[in-house]
């Protein structure tokens, strides 16, 4: 995953396809395997829609000091699995670099 730093040169969504970008909270204990690429999915509340192809911008957020960290990293959702056995309202997000 590329990560980036508030005030780095890049700050833009990367490029591709029009799809729809999301911002998301991410705890620094789930954060780390995200950016080391070991991090492939994501199980989130389903409350944006998300679709493949989408764009996620996951921040990370330090939940002792209630505070972004600045670090972020991107990916790209390939696979939504919202049906059963995933409970209603929830969506299971297989994830790639973007």
């Amino acid at each position: 995953m590329q990560i980036y730093k508030h005030g780095s040169p890049r700050q833009d969504y990367p490029q591709g396809r029009m799809n729809f970008h999301h911002e998301l909270k991410i705890w620094p204990v789930h954060f780390d395997p995200l950016i080391r690429g070991v991090k492939k999915a994501e199980y989130r509340w389903n409350d944006r829609e998300f679709k493949v192809g989408d764009v996620l911008k996951f921040r990370e957020w330090d939940p002792e000091t209630e505070e972004y960290t600045g670090r972020h990293a991107f990916a790209r959702v390939i696979h939504v699995a919202d049906q059963p056995p995933i409970p209603a309202g929830f969506a299971l997000l297989s994830l790639t670099r973007p």
